[in-house]
């Protein structure tokens, strides 16, 4: 079994746009999506029929290749994770990042649902 992750955003309404990466950084974004491509990892996205949900899905081989991609990442250097979290906030956009490991065991990684 391959390791996943996957992240669920869930807007109030279709008016709110979703926050993507590319719009914070692209040169990251850019970055990210050759390291997927060159190292085979699985990228899919889904949209509910109501258009609310979007789920983006990350498949690695192993735990130990998602690892590698994350030190790559940190290399790197020009991850926008906090400005999408806070555009998350900003626009009453929830979103849950969930992984599942090869054995099966599902854990929550981050979810933005507090919009106090």
């Amino acid at each position: 079994m391959a390791y996943t992750l996957t992240t669920t955003f869930v807007r109030p309404n279709t008016g709110v746009a979703f926050p993507k990466f590319s719009d914070y950084h692209a040169g990251h974004d850019t970055w990210r999506r050759e390291y997927f491509t060159n190292n085979s990892i699985g990228i899919a996205f889904s949209q509910s029929a109501d258009e609310l949900t979007l789920v983006a899905e990350l498949e690695f081989g192993t735990e130990a290749a998602y690892n590698t991609f994350k030190a790559a990442r940190d290399v790197e250097g020009n991850e926008p994770r906090s400005q999408v979290q806070a555009a998350c906030t900003e626009r009453d956009v929830t979103m849950e990042v969930m992984a599942v490991n090869e054995a099966g065991v599902s854990s929550t990684l981050l979810a933005t649902t507090d919009f106090s």
